[in-house]
């Protein structure tokens, strides 16, 4: 997929995908954590699941603003 299409994001999501400069607000990050609010925990294809280094990388880059570097 490309940062584009990720940006746009899913049916429910929308673009609150990423919303750059807030991760507590991104369903991105919600979905990647153990227990999201709704729907089922992400990769679907998982586990394993992102460990707590990748998570953090994914929750600093978008609060510095989820860039497509």
């Amino acid at each position: 997929g490309s940062y584009h299409a990720m940006r746009q994001g899913g049916v429910n999501t929308g673009g609150a995908i990423v919303v750059p400069g807030d991760p507590c607000s991104s369903e991105l990050v919600i979905k990647l954590s153990d227990t999201p609010a709704f729907g089922a925990r992400m990769p679907l294809d998982g586990p394993p699941y992102l460990g707590p280094e990748e998570l953090q990388l994914i929750h600093d880059w978008i609060a510095e603003g989820a860039e497509d570097n």
